[in-house]
């Protein structure tokens, strides 16, 4: 079920990121003779063209759907790459802190041992080493908390995190799709800018929906590692 619902998921992302790969095409195309769009839509004397296409539909559809799901993913994964630069490093940093206090004995001892080791990355590039490998202490401390949460909660609570990742993923994504969306219809100048602003509003309502869903996910995760350490600490 969880695997139909990502792959519906990076349908969705990947059909919007096709109409602004769309867009970009006509806009990059349309000053020039040899017009990617116009090869496809001009009808020859004989209609083959169009005759091909009609009897060729159920593949095209394949075809789109395939294409769609990987352009999803592309797109899920550079959205991904601009929430861990400009908003995951500062929640861990606000969540999670440096504080490692409240994390179980056995996982307080392997983040203090892998803190030792960030801070024997020293100079430029041991900071650019960590950069590179999204380290410091705060995520560290988010990485044995996800750990234990995942193996500890029951699947209930797992797939009602698994629902704020499932939002985080389609939020980002369609961030990064309405304001592409809205720049390429904006540059053409082919619509009535209404529709532009009727996107750049979906982009903002996006950002909105996607920064709170992250900082929801990564609250509820420290909840409920509390939680379980609570339970673990109670007399048997």
């Amino acid at each position: 079920m969880a695997t139909t619902a990502i792959i519906a998921e990076m349908v969705v992302i990947g059909f919007f990121g096709l109409t602004w790969i769309v867009l970009s095409l006509y806009y990059w195309c349309e000053d020039t003779d040899k017009v990617f769009f116009g090869l496809l839509l001009k009808k020859p004397n004989d209609g083959s063209v169009l005759e091909t296409i009609k009897n060729s539909s159920t593949m095209l559809t394949i075809y789109t759907v395939v294409l769609t799901y990987q352009i999803g993913w592309l797109i899920n994964s550079i959205a991904y790459f601009f929430q861990n630069i400009f908003i995951e490093e500062n929640l861990f940093k606000f969540i999670f802190s440096e504080d490692s206090s409240f994390l179980l004995a056995s996982d307080k001892k392997i983040v203090d041992k892998e803190k030792i080791e960030l801070q024997q990355e020293t100079g430029l590039l041991g900071f650019f080493k960590n950069k590179i490998k999204r380290k410091s202490v705060s995520s560290l401390i988010y990485e044995k908390v996800r750990a234990r949460v995942y193996n500890s909660c029951s699947q209930f609570s797992r797939d009602d995190l698994a629902i704020d990742r499932s939002v985080v993923r389609l939020s980002r994504s369609a961030f990064l799709n309405f304001v592409l969306i809205a720049f390429f219809l904006y540059k053409l100048k082919i619509i009535s800018n209404v529709l532009v602003f009727f996107f750049c509003f979906l982009a903002g309502l996006s950002f909105l929906q996607w920064y709170h869903r992250v900082y929801r996910y990564y609250k509820r995760m420290k909840s409920f590692y509390k939680a379980i350490v609570q339970k673990e600490q109670e007399p048997a």
